[in-house]
């Protein structure tokens, strides 16, 4: 199941909960983890998490790390007395932004489990998407069988887009990546020459060599600042969010877009959701842009908001 759709179902299983009246009476931390569609080195994996009080929001945050379509990036040639099986890509996005030849470790591992990348085929429709976001390799889990086509495993990727299970989707499966990567548990490994066992670790490419977006503030300042705005917006709110909803009249009405005044800062019509289809209710998101964050993006953060939200507020009335 694609993405989008996941999206949709995690947003239509929430939809009825807003409607009951809030139960938290103190302090509770919410979290949800989830994926966000990247433009030149791949996805993005996510941490939303929310803090309420009385069933209002006190603070937002949002930590975001990437995949090995960023940091399985290596330097074939860092150890003279070692040796790394790579796959190259004579053409792909730098991180200076410009073109060039890019190797990837082909045998990487993440907290327990080994992968072996392939080179991704642009004549493969489920690919292209990936290629044309910068992820040009398929890392499929050593553990399934060579003929398995159907686990999640075939694709890390696939697997981190599998939803869980449960009223509250809180994206256990990115939960589990966004800890291997805090915790270090991420590797590009190569061999002794000499050796078959893989055991050397080769170092791995971040921006800044920063394993999180939000540390590497050179890199991407102009997200920083959209991701703090968005998060600044959602403090003393109850968050209720569904992108795309349909009148009595069967017309739809999406509750983000960019103002048509500056062409650039996002605005947010909270009411779409209850129902009540006005455009008095447009809220602009001071600071939170198009240059900094995709509309993509801001729904991904969006819709895991509302879910670490409801997860909370709404989680003693199942």
């Amino acid at each position: 199941m694609k993405k989008q759709n996941l999206c949709k179902t995690l947003l239509l299983g929430l939809l009825a909960l807003p409607l009951l009246s809030g139960c938290s009476q103190g302090t509770a931390t919410g979290t949800c983890y989830w994926t966000n569609t990247g433009s030149d080195f791949g996805n993005y994996v996510f941490s939303a998490q929310v803090v309420l009080n009385k069933g209002t929001v006190t603070s937002a945050t949002i930590s975001e790390t990437y995949l090995p379509a960023m940091w399985a990036r290596i330097n074939v040639d860092e150890f003279s007395d070692s040796s790394i099986e790579y796959l190259t890509v004579d053409d792909g996005t730098l991180l200076d932004g410009t073109q060039g030849k890019i190797n990837f470790a082909k045998h990487i591992k993440v907290g327990d489990y080994t992968f072996t990348g392939t080179l991704r085929d642009s004549a493969n429709d489920d690919d292209v998407p990936y290629i044309n976001h910068g992820d040009y390799v398929c890392y499929r889990n050593d553990s399934i069988d060579a003929s398995d086509t159907a686990s999640a495993w075939t694709d890390l990727n696939r697997y981190l887009a599998q939803q869980d299970s449960g009223t509250y989707k809180l994206g256990g499966n990115c939960g589990w990546y966004f800890s291997c990567v805090q915790n270090k548990q991420i590797h590009a490994y190569g061999s002794k020459k000499g050796s078959s066992t893989r055991d050397v670790d080769y170092t791995l490419t971040f921006p800044e060599n920063k394993m999180f977006r939000e540390e590497a503030t050179t890199t991407w300042t102009d997200w920083l600042s959209s991701e703090k705005a968005l998060c600044t917006y959602l403090n003393g709110k109850k968050i209720n969010y569904v992108y795309s909803t349909t009148d009595t009249n069967g017309d739809i009405h999406k509750c983000i877009k960019v103002s048509t005044e500056d062409k650039k800062t996002y605005l947010y019509n909270p009411g779409y959701a209850n129902g009540v289809f006005s455009d008095d209710n447009w809220e602009t998101i001071t600071g939170c842009v198009k240059a900094g964050m995709s509309l993509d993006a801001i729904k991904a953060y969006f819709t895991a908001f509302n879910v670490a939200f409801a997860s909370v507020e709404y989680s003693s009335m199942l």
